[in-house]
């Protein structure tokens, strides 16, 4: 479903190649200027993920770029299993990937819109655990949480670090990257 979406709003462009299938074992057509890969590199091993870039590399035009977007963490990777299996790299992580990849980091940004969602996402969680079910009123937390942080961004953001409190847990970066060792 989220596939079929993604081929209509594509459509329009000529240049836009949609892929759906099993990564490990895509075979680009030819050399491409852009290749962008949003969030799924974290659902793959290191072994497998240094594996798709070292064969993607290749494909690029000279002068092109892979674009990846990825949820992050502050220190050690975080492996989930069971019904959502997803591994959370911190951003020196993924830069001594990039690095045995071949690939060179041009810009690394935070994706602050994500990172006000996971906060909200966060806050919500840790009241339904805190508060009794009877008094949670979910639906008016979650659009005072909403209001909240659309309010106060950017300032909301740069509360926790002012603070020195990892929050939220979950962060997510854009990395530019081009052929090259950095």
């Amino acid at each position: 479903m989220l596939y079929r979406a993604l081929e209509r709003r594509c459509a329009r462009y000529s240049n836009i190649h949609p892929v759906h299938g099993n990564v490990m074992s895509f075979e680009p057509d030819g050399r491409t200027d852009l290749i962008f890969l949003g969030g799924l590199l974290m659902y793959l091993n290191e072994e497998d993920v240094i594996a798709l870039l070292r064969r993607l590399l290749p494909f690029l035009e000279p002068g092109g770029m892979m674009l990846c977007r990825e949820s992050t963490v502050r220190g050690d990777t975080v492996v989930r299993r069971g019904d959502y299996q997803a591994v959370y790299r911190s951003v020196p992580d993924y830069r001594r990937i990039f690095g045995q990849c071949g690939l060179s980091i041009r810009h690394v940004e935070r994706n602050e819109p994500y990172v006000l969602m996971q906060m909200g996402c966060e806050l919500v969680k840790t009241w339904k655990e805190t508060v009794p079910e009877r008094f949670q009123a979910l639906r008016g937390i979650g659009h005072l949480t909403y209001f909240m942080f659309r309010l106060g961004n950017p300032w909301i953001t740069r509360v926790s670090k002012f603070l020195g409190i990892p929050f939220p847990k979950l962060e997510n970066h854009f990395f530019v990257l081009e052929p090259g060792m950095s």
